[in-house]
């Protein structure tokens, strides 16, 4: 069985550890995110201007291989734009991402 990064997000959203939207996302940047996660269907304008606030705050982002309605089907929130504000919780989600998951360095 894969090993899917979306029940991972669905934990953070129900301990309170997730940030789901644009600002939500940025507001937590320089204070508590972890890490800044775009879903596939996220727009190459949102993901440019996220990840540079992101590296100005020195926060990792990834592209996960899933679009905002299936991460609102597993978190209840529809975004293309979410920040795990848990340090393991976001090592848990970059590893269960696996090879499925882009670092966002070049966006």
């Amino acid at each position: 069985m894969r090993s899917d990064p979306l029940g991972v997000l669905a934990l953070c959203r129900k301990a309170g550890k997730l940030r789901a939207g644009f600002d939500p996302a940025a507001d937590s940047l320089g204070r508590d995110a972890a890490l800044v996660v775009f879903s596939a269907d996220a727009s190459p304008k949102t993901k440019e201007r996220m990840t540079r606030k992101a590296e100005r705050a020195g926060v990792a982002c990834l592209t996960l291989p899933h679009t905002a309605d299936e991460i609102d089907f597993a978190t209840g929130k529809r975004a293309v734009v979410l920040a795990v504000t848990d340090a393991g919780l976001a090592e848990l989600v970059k590893a269960r991402a696996g090879a499925d998951w882009k670092e966002d360095d070049d966006t």
